[in-house]
């Protein structure tokens, strides 16, 4: 879509991804004030559901990262990867992809890093990402 997979790069210029920020930015706020009161709380409704199945995904994954890491192979693990696989298929009801989600993970966890430019294009991707999110979602609300 709008970001690229050199976008996602260590390499990344952090000064090119605040511009796309402020171009996405721009273009999303024109295309919200034009949509209707009727779209705007349907967009509400799919956004807090998407908001929350995000959530559940990211703490499910943070999860079984951590038994994972740990070695623990117990019948919860078993469980809560069943779980991740209903909760990936009502994510890609919203329209979205497994790569998005995946994308979505890595950047949110790397807010949490030490390293200042880690930080940084992380938040930067994170903001992008959302706005993107939303896009779909009101492209979806419009398809429906």
């Amino acid at each position: 879509m709008f970001l690229q997979d050199a976008d996602f790069e260590s390499d990344a210029d952090l000064a090119v991804l605040q511009a796309k920020l402020d171009q996405i930015r721009s273009f999303t706020a024109a295309l919200f004030l034009d949509i209707s009161d009727e779209e705007k709380h349907k967009y509400q409704n799919v956004k807090e559901r998407f908001e929350q199945l995000k959530e559940s995904l990211f703490t499910n994954s943070d999860t079984l990262l951590e038994k994972n890491k740990l070695g623990i192979t117990d019948p919860t693990r078993d469980a809560m990867k069943e779980e991740q696989i209903n909760l990936m298929f009502d994510w890609e009801q919203f329209g979205l992809t497994e790569d998005m989600f995946l994308k979505m993970y890595q950047c949110q966890r790397n807010q949490n890093s030490s390293d200042p430019q880690t930080n940084k294009r992380a938040t930067l991707l994170t903001e992008i990402q959302s706005i993107q999110t939303d896009l779909l979602l009101l492209f979806k609300i419009r398809q429906g």
